[in-house]
């Protein structure tokens, strides 16, 4: 019996050896062929499972005909039938990141990227870190579509940035878009480049619903690093330097010097010598020949580099360090950020120190806590601004460094004539400097009370706080002002305290095939800015610099402004077998800068996205192919506290009597004014093929903004000169399209590349129904305007033109003078398209990378270039040695054209034909801007990056986990018709926005500052 058993039990065991035998295998990478460790393998169906081992192998319990499930992060889930014993090996697919991708959506409600119905675009910190700007915008330029970017000029701070997404969509000028950090809102550079996780544009109106009627012109979301991940105590160290000049300086002319009619002989700089109080070079030829001048008696001699050498090598040092720390129910980063920029201006500069960071604590299994402080000083001891370019050509610049009359320290500048003032006098003596507080806290606590409910609270706190510092030495000369020239003063603070209260409340279930969530929520804002100001002309001290030490009466600025504003905001998400998601939202905004019977606004939202590969059964080559379409309403404010609910009152001084006495605007404002509402409609695709190696994502959009906001000229027997209203509408029509390609990728080499492009169409639709010939018009410069009319292009320059015969040639006056016409259309300030294209290659540890920019279309004025030729300091103004000229054109006489002569000239006196001062003056008058309005087409290398990383064999050696060096450059070349300046620039008007802001127009060339090429090298290095 026994023996019976026994041989029954050895006969079992074979059976289950042959049949459960172990199966040993080995599972790889699609990417390096390489075995991958820590890999899950399971028996399908049972819960039989092994963990691969450090090379990838594994061993496991299983028959034939079973079927192993290989799953792996970041890895796309496999499958095997296990035919044989044989050894089995498992290649896994690396995951397409783009399709898995999660981003950060409204109210920092991270996604995936497929189930969007609606366009947004990401950018890693990486890629904003890798070759920094002090404006985080700037590093945003050329990397997403239909974002329209201008970089600032090389001020101080980075010379801030125009940006308008999707097309300019307020005539009133309030198309800057809403900066959310980490929840609240905020602004663009709160977050230091290196601290930036990553960088979401909610670029449509269904991205950006969630936020109602502060979202009117799109939202950019930052969000920051957290110590999440970490591996133990990590340390970060980067490192920045940047050495700055300018980008294009002006093609002089070195010729002829200071001067007029060709005469020049010095005196006194005062007009009591030969043209010796101006700043035009039409004077004599040099020749080296001794010449009174305001050094002495001196050759007669150009300076060619005067203007480049006033520049100075400027830099921008940014050095990171960061720690963060990762344990199972906490982790933390803390960052500490310096900058330090040395302008290109002599004594200008700026410092910054800022401490970051971001905690999270797991309190309980249904409790967790998430904190985030950042605090930034930034200190400027001056960023005052001079414009050398216009100096004449026999000015000598390092005469003037020692910038007081000798004797007359304090009290007298040493300029080279009077009407003017000595740039390093300006630069040392009349310095603006400020200090800048910011402090930013965040606080959000999420509960989990039962499964699939989450209820989150978020706290956020912005207090900022600026003290500025204006002087003006004694002998400044400001227009023959004379009390400019005994000193002035000017003291204030500004400090800002906003406050974000909100509530969110999240359910999940799933209903058969079908996955909900449902949110609720709510937001309560709070703004409340303080304003003082003290300011003397005239001080009895020269050196002392104190609002009491004054000759005349003190003027103050004092105001005080608070706005409110609550919502109440749901959203449903619906998934169906993770096919096909559908987004509702819906918001309402409470604002306190409406009437009370009139401040209620209701914005809804519609995303439909439908996974076609996940729905049809396509051709392999197609990876991934989402159709998208949305339709939403958002809404733009009023930006100003209080705005509607009652008359404005300014104090004004008398400075004879220093008394006050209040003074009412002339502004009267509907009390029922409403915010301006957007309704926006989009359909997208987004299809990749091979395995993602080709993507393209493809949006058209259209927009139309109502209730634009216009003032308009009443009659002065209301009391007043103006009436705010709404009326009018604006339409955005576009295409955006982006394609991601990947040529190239194996182990020791990859290369990507990404095409950005974009066209929008902005018109105005409508003004005023009982004014149909009405237009809304913004004076640019004396001559220049901006004019809004129905059915026109939003952008469009007016003003007059030369006249022209049929065939296009200009028309002049028998004595050469030009002909013009009435005020008309000269073109608008809008480029045709945009694109960009950004490349990425890799060489084992060598990476090779550069941005192209690309904009073609629209119009610039070239102020620069203009007075560069009315003073005679370009070298165009040498044309035919500034003598014997005969303008280039047609005269009119009896209906009839013929070629202007000199035979003409001279019977008006013009003996030998015009003077190049006369004529350069006569084709530069400012009345015509036509004769600056220039294609401002270009082509940029806005980044150029070359790194090399540390091998990982030396690492051990150095105890560092990872190690990198580049060199970097920024706007390092251009290429354009643009002459003087760099063609990507903006200016201010000389007429303030219906809002009384300063108002930025592309396509004007007048900053006092050009912009800046910047290079140097970056090093990061992980412990």
């Amino acid at each position: 019996m026994r023996k019976r058993s026994l041989l029954l039990i050895v006969l079992f065991c074979c059976i289950c050896t042959a049949v459960f035998s172990q199966i040993s295998g080995k599972i790889t990478s699609s990417e390096d062929k390489l075995g991958m460790p820590g890999v899950v393998v399971t028996v399908k169906g049972t819960k039989i499972s092994a963990a691969t081992d450090v090379n990838g192998n594994f061993m496991i319990n299983a028959k034939v005909n079973d079927t192993l499930i290989v799953s792996f992060v970041g890895m796309k889930p496999a499958e095997r039938v296990i035919r044989n014993r044989d050894f089995q090996t498992i290649e896994m697919q690396v995951v397409d990141r783009e399709i898995s991708e999660v981003v950060v959506t409204a109210l920092g409600i991270k996604r995936e990227e497929k189930a969007l119905g609606y366009s947004v675009q990401k950018i890693g910190g990486d890629q904003v870190a890798k070759v920094k700007e002090l404006d985080v915008v700037n590093a945003l330029s050329g990397k997403i579509s239909g974002v329209n970017i201008i970089q600032g000029d090389g001020s101080i701070g980075g010379g801030g940035s125009r940006i308008v997404i999707r097309g300019e969509s307020s005539l009133a000028g309030n198309n800057d878009p809403l900066y959310i950090i980490n929840g609240i809102e905020g602004s663009a550079n709160d977050v230091a480049p290196d601290d930036i996780e990553s960088i979401s544009v909610l670029k449509g109106s269904a991205a950006a619903a969630l936020y109602g009627s502060k979202a009117g012109a799109g939202v950019v979301i930052i969000t920051s690093k957290s110590g999440k991940g970490a591996k133990g105590t990590a340390v970060e160290f980067n490192s920045n330097m940047t050495y700055q000049s300018p980008l294009v300086l002006p093609d002089y002319q070195n010729q002829f010097g200071q001067g007029e009619s060709g005469e020049y002989s010095y005196y006194d700089g005062n007009g009591n010598g030969t043209f010796d109080d101006t700043y035009y070079c039409w004077g004599p030829a040099f020749d080296g020949k001794i010449r009174p001048q305001f050094t002495g008696n001196n050759p007669w001699v150009a300076y060619p580099d005067n203007v480049k050498d006033f520049y100075q090598v400027g830099h921008i040092f940014i050095n990171n360090v960061s720690v963060s720390k990762s344990a199972d129910n906490n982790n933390f980063r803390f960052s500490y950020t310096n900058t330090d920029q040395k302008g290109i201006l002599p004594n200008t500069g700026l410092q910054v120190n800022r401490f970051d960071l971001n905690s999270e604590f797991k309190l309980s299994e249904k409790l967790k806590l998430n904190a985030g402080m950042n605090l930034n000083d930034t200190y400027c001891p001056n960023s005052r601004q001079v414009d050398p370019r216009f100096i004449p050509r026999n000015i000598d610049f390092n005469a003037l460094k020692n910038y007081w009359v000798p004797g007359l320290e304090g009290y007298q500048q040493l300029s080279y004539r009077r009407s003017t003032n000595n740039e390093y006098f300006i630069l040392h003596e009349n310095t603006y400097s400020y200090n800048d507080t910011k402090a930013i806290v965040n606080l959000s606590l999420q509960y989990d009370p039962v499964k699939d409910l989450t209820i989150t609270g978020r706290y956020g706190q912005i207090f900022s706080n600026n003290e500025y510092y204006d002087k003006n030495a004694y002998s400044t000369y400001s227009g023959g002002n004379p009390r400019s020239l005994e000193g002035y003063y000017r003291n204030g603070q500004y400090n800002n305290n906003e406050k974000t209260a909100e509530f969110l409340a999240t359910y999940k279930q799933d209903i058969s095939l079908i996955k909900a969530r449902l949110s609720v929520g709510g937001t309560h804002y709070r703004k409340e800015t303080n304003y003082i100001q003290g300011e003397i002309q005239g001080l009895m001290f020269s050196d002392l610099y104190n609002l009491n030490n004054r000759l005349y009466p003190i003027t103050v600025g004092n105001s005080i402004s608070k706005l409110e504003r609550n919502s109440l905001y749901s959203f449903l998400n619906l998934e169906y077998e993770g096919k096909v998601y559908l987004d509702v939202t819906a918001r309402n905004d409470w604002s306190s800068t409406l009437n009370p019977k009139n401040n209620s606004f209701f914005y809804p939202s519609f995303a439909l996205s439908g996974l076609m590969n996940e729905i049809f059964e396509l051709p392999e080559q197609i990876s991934f192919w989402k159709l998208r379409g949305s339709w939403a309403q958002v809404g733009k404010d009023i930006p100003e506290a209080y705005f509607t609910t009652e008359d404005k009152y300014y104090w004004t001084t008398n400075m004879a009597t220093g008394s006050v006495y209040p003074s009412s605007s002339d502004i009267k404002y509907d009390p029922y004014l409403k915010p301006e509402i957007t309704t926006g409609k989009e359909l997208g695709t987004d299809i990749r093929f091979f395995d993602s190696r080709l993507g393209m994502d493809l949006a058209v959009y259209q927009s139309v903004t109502k209730n634009q906001i216009l003032k308009t000229a009443v009659s002065s027997s209301t009391g007043y000169s103006y009436f705010m209203m709404n009326a009018g509408a604006i339409e955005s029509k576009g295409i955006e399209v982006t394609i991601n390609a990947i040529p190239v990728k194996q182990r020791d080499i990859e290369w990507d590349v990404q095409l950005n492009w974009s066209m929008d169409r902005t018109s105005v639709t409508e003004l005023i129904d009982s004014l149909p010939s009405i237009s809304k018009t913004q004076r640019v410069n004396s001559f220049l305007y901006i004019e809004d009319r129905v059915g026109q292009r939003r952008g469009t320059f007016y003003g007059q033109a030369y006249k022209r015969t049929p065939d296009g040639y200009q028309l002049f006056s028998g004595s050469g003078d030009t002909r013009l016409t009435d005020k008309q259309v000269l073109g608008n300030y809008n480029p045709d398209w945009m694109a960009s294209l950004n490349s990425n290659f890799r060489y084992k540890n060598l990476s090779f990378s550069f941005l192209l920019d690309l904009r073609w279309g629209g119009l610039i004025y070239n102020e620069i270039e203009r007075r560069l030729n009315l003073y005679g300091l370009s070298a165009a103004t040498t044309l035919n040695n500034r003598v014997g000229i005969v303008p280039n054109g047609y005269v009119e006489e009896d209906g009839t054209y013929r070629k202007l002569t000199l035979e003409d000239l001279e019977k008006y006196g013009k003996i030998g034909g015009m003077s190049g001062q006369e004529y350069w003056a006569n084709m530069m008058e400012e009345t015509c801007p036509e004769n600056e309005l220039i294609d401002d087409t270009y082509l940029k290398l806005r980044e150029l990056r070359i790194g090399y990383d540390i091998p990982k064999a030396y690492l051990p050696k150095l105890k560092l986990k990872s190690a990198s060096v580049a060199l970097i450059g920024r706007n390092l070349l251009v290429f354009s018709k643009v002459n003087h300046v760099d063609p990507e620039t903006f200016g201010y008007a000389s007429e303030s926005s219906d809002f009384g802001y300063s108002t930025k127009v592309p396509g004007y060339a007048n900053s006092s500052m050009p912009s800046v090429r910047s290079y140097g090298v970056s090093l990061n290095i992980k412990f």
